[in-house]
């Protein structure tokens, strides 16, 4: 007869022996090339195996007969798909699409915003400084082609607190006396990156009529994300930059009440039935990416799900970044850690054209990538975590930068 301590030790040794090692190892799951040190995955994301198998088993099944794929076989696999991100980020499957990236839908809802409220002569649109280059040019676009006035909001790093988003936010809009109509706000910003109080801002725009479209391109499968509980009107992220699936693919999210007023950027043969039929079919395009989202989900489960993944990658980005800050006798730009995900962004040693000579030369010597950034006289780095590095990758980092910095300034 076995005891009862002898089974406790059997569940102890099973879990551990099932408990995913990260770092190195498990670049054996991706398809990155054997030197290339990713400090920067968060921009286009990394594809892990599985999905990428799952993608080319969808494309030849596409290709062995276009006819009846286009006709209707992927949609099956695709609202699967849109079931269980649904059921992912806590919304209703009827509000929420899937479609090939945030940019597209950021303008998809900002268009059909523009169009739906009649913005113009008298109106405001409000962004931060810190907004994804794309927000900002699709709604200056709209701006200048309709008239409506653009309201950027200023905010300053070093961050340390949620009101140093807030406060700018609620001075920005009294200043405008209720001519704010639209807020396009981030959740998780890239440039510098920081995790917004987005619910907090969410209900403060609601509470002066000012529709809310919240960026999260950033957020999915780097931290935690239940939409519903946000309250957003309109909420998009992509898929393929954290949660290791094909490039590309992003949810789309829209409250109930706007469902008429949003389309697609591609009307399509169709276009016509109702929120979802509008998006699902746009044209001839690739639509396997988003079928393999399922293998994608599958295989971060696999590894003990989003909370072990999302504790490794902060841990391993807040050490690292605070690594290189001192390293540098710099300082991380967004000091409060619960405000960081697996992006921190530190404060570069010298200045950006400095920088990115540096930048050059540390990926020729060492495949080594990063991304550097400005914002109001700052310089930094923003450094990203992945399951597939480990803090080394940091520290070597730090030193090289160093190194190739001081050959820099000798010449």
């Amino acid at each position: 007869m076995v005891s009862s301590f002898h089974t406790l030790l059997i569940i102890v040794v099973a879990f551990t022996m099932a408990e995913p090692q990260f770092g190195h190892q498990m670049r054996k799951h991706f398809l990155m090339k054997e030197d290339l040190v990713n400090l920067n995955a968060a921009a286009f994301g990394t594809m892990c195996r599985p999905a990428y198998e799952s993608q080319r088993k969808y494309v030849d099944i596409m290709e062995s007969n276009p006819n009846i794929w286009f006709r209707g076989v992927y949609q099956e696999p695709l609202n699967r798909a849109r079931t269980r991100i649904s059921k992912y980020v806590n919304a209703k499957e009827d509000d929420l699409v899937i479609v090939e990236n945030a940019s597209a839908a950021i303008n998809a809802i900002m268009r059909s915003l523009a169009d739906g409220l009649n913005l113009g002569k008298g109106d405001a649109v409000l962004y931060m400084n810190i907004a994804y280059p794309m927000v900002k040019n699709i709604i200056n676009y709209l701006a200048k082609v309709r008239g409506f006035d653009v309201l950027i909001v200023d905010i300053k790093f070093p961050i340390t607190s949620d009101d140093d988003f807030i406060v700018p936010v609620q001075t920005a809009i009294s200043k405008y006396n209720g001519r704010v109509r639209v807020a396009a706000l981030d959740h998780m910003s890239s440039y510098p990156s920081c995790i917004l109080p987005i619910k907090k801002l969410t209900q403060i725009c609601h509470d002066q009529d000012i529709a809310v479209v919240v960026d999260g391109a950033q957020v999915m499968g780097q931290i935690p994300l239940d939409i519903t509980d946000i309250g957003a009107d309109f909420y998009t992220a992509n898929t393929h930059k954290w949660m290791y699936s094909p490039k590309s693919s992003a949810l789309l999210h829209v409250d109930p009440k706007w469902h008429s007023m949003v389309q697609p950027i591609v009307i399509s043969s169709e276009y016509g039935e109702d929120f979802v039929t509008n998006f699902l079919y746009v044209g001839t395009r690739d639509y396997c990416p988003y079928l393999a989202l399922h293998e994608a989900m599958d295989f971060r489960e696999s590894l003990g799900g989003d909370q072990v993944i999302m504790k490794y990658n902060h841990d391993l980005a807040w050490k690292g970044a605070n690594l290189v800050a001192n390293s540098w006798n710099t300082t991380v730009l967004v000091q409060k850690e619960d405000m960081n995900g697996a992006l921190v962004s530190v404060q570069l040693p010298c200045d950006l054209e400095s920088g990115m000579d540096v930048a050059k030369a540390i990926f020729d010597r060492h495949q080594t990538y990063i991304q550097l950034g400005h914002l109001d006289g700052l310089t930094y780095v923003r450094l990203c975590a992945q399951i597939f590095l480990e803090l080394n990758d940091f520290e070597l980092f730090a030193q090289r930068f160093k190194t190739i910095l001081s050959e820099i300034k000798q010449h």
